[in-house]
């Protein structure tokens, strides 16, 4: 019997408009996700654990190796993939569940403790300030008359912290209307078609929107007063103004790199991993140097002699991606859920397996700040007395091709990739 095909979506977003265009779609909200409350808006204090956090990091080194197979500027948003990869552990058993856990770097009841802290975390925004914010959804959408097993179903969706639709995927406006949600959630950052097929039965949908000043109201940082070259990849020479930010800290580097961060408003954060001399990027964007450069210590010096700024100079920038992920999953050991080994008996008696993983994300970098989305669509059939500490300024200038993490204020990775041209 052919095996029906089973959608998974997952998508780094802005925040919700309306879905126009697809009004002959007939769509039913028959749950909704309640975990929004109080803690919206604040620093969140039902926050996953320091362990998750190096946990879910080590897997966001790992996925972000594959933003170093494009030669443009690439962009891939972990926590997009990895909330994808969530849902459909939820959704799964046996070893499809064990291989999608191994390489999610957790246990299926780790996981179902700390995904909704990591979920509730994830959303934020100033009260103060219109637009900046991050915001973190989760759906799942159902075919009408699809056969699945109602408790389960809602217990996945529990865990994942998703509301759930019912719709009529062989509706030929099927797509449309999925396309113009992911359109409403990324705040128009993400605008593609979205193609579904007829024997589709259940999509599951991540949105994550990233939108943060570097100044309180978003007003425009320095920049400085002359251009600085910037090598790009092909060893072509680029110009720009370059932003200025100054922090405390002192450069990390190793034989390959030399990383510096640099903050905004709300404590998100871009680390830029700049090659050394004798190093071009791709050659040291991978999984230890992206490890070491999320966990690198800026502070170590003595403290009590030293202090150390840096000014960071570095150029606008912007990143768009398209990414099919089967492969790529495929060769990280998730092999079952796309094959006729695929077992989502947890949520149904019917065949399912995945045949498809796009993943789709733009970042833009400038002088207000930082704002991006993503989407992974899985398809399956701050006076003192004075200091006598010796002050030492550094210098930190991105000035050829380099790679960049953006976290969030958990020092988790929420977006990353490589800039080989500006």
């Amino acid at each position: 019997m052919k095996r029906k095909i089973l959608p998974a979506m997952s998508l780094a977003t802005l925040f919700i408009l309306s879905s126009c265009g697809a009004a002959s779609v007939s769509v039913s909200k028959i749950g909704e996700c309640d975990e929004l409350n109080e803690d919206y808006g604040v620093f969140c204090t039902n926050r996953t654990s320091d362990e998750f956090n190096d946990s879910y990091n080590k897997f966001a080194s790992n996925v972000s190796e594959i933003a170093n197979e494009s030669e443009n500027n690439s962009c891939i948003s972990p926590i997009s993939v990895y909330s994808a990869l969530s849902m459909l552990s939820f959704s799964t058993s046996g070893n499809t569940q064990t291989e999608i856990l191994k390489y999610l770097n957790t246990t299926e009841e780790e996981l179902k403790i700390n995904y909704s802290k990591l979920f509730i975390s994830s959303n934020y925004y100033d009260d103060a300030i219109d637009d900046f914010r991050e915001t973190l959804f989760n759906s799942l959408w159902i075919q009408k008359d699809f056969e699945y097993k109602k408790e389960s179903v809602e217990s996945v969706a529990k865990n994942a912290c998703a509301d759930i639709f019912k719709i009529d995927f062989t509706n030929k406006y099927a797509g449309k209307y999925i396309s113009n949600y992911v359109k409403d959630k990324t705040n128009d950052l993400i605008d593609q078609e979205i193609n579904i097929d007829s024997s589709t039965q259940v999509a599951l949908v991540n949105t994550l929107y990233l939108n943060d000043p570097w100044l309180r109201f978003g007003d425009d940082i320095s920049v400085t007063n002359e251009q600085i070259d910037f090598i790009n990849s092909d060893n072509t020479i680029s110009k720009d103004n370059f932003m200025i930010r100054s922090t405390s800290g002192k450069i990390y580097s190793n034989l390959d790199v030399r990383v510096m961060c640099v903050s905004t408003y709300n404590r998100y954060k871009i680390t830029f991993i700049v090659p050394n001399e004798n190093k071009k990027i791709s050659d040291v964007f991978n999984e230890k140097n992206i490890n070491e450069a999320i966990n690198a210590n800026y502070f170590d010096y003595d403290q009590d002699k030293y202090i150390y700024e840096t000014t960071t100079k570095f150029p606008k920038f912007n990143a768009e991606s398209k990414y099919d992920l089967v492969e790529a999953l495929q060769n990280k050991g998730i092999k079952d859920v796309f094959s006729s080994n695929a077992d989502f008996s947890p949520i149904s008696n019917t065949d399912l397996s995945c045949s498809q993983v796009i993943h789709s994300t733009k970042l833009g970098v400038d002088r207000k700040g930082i704002i991006g989305a993503a989407m992974t669509y899985v398809m399956t059939d701050g006076a003192a007395a004075p200091d006598r500490r010796t002050k030492i300024y550094e210098e930190f200038i991105v000035d050829r091709a380099f790679g960049y993490l953006v976290s969030d204020r958990y020092n988790r990775i929420i977006f990353s990739g490589i800039i080989n041209k500006i």
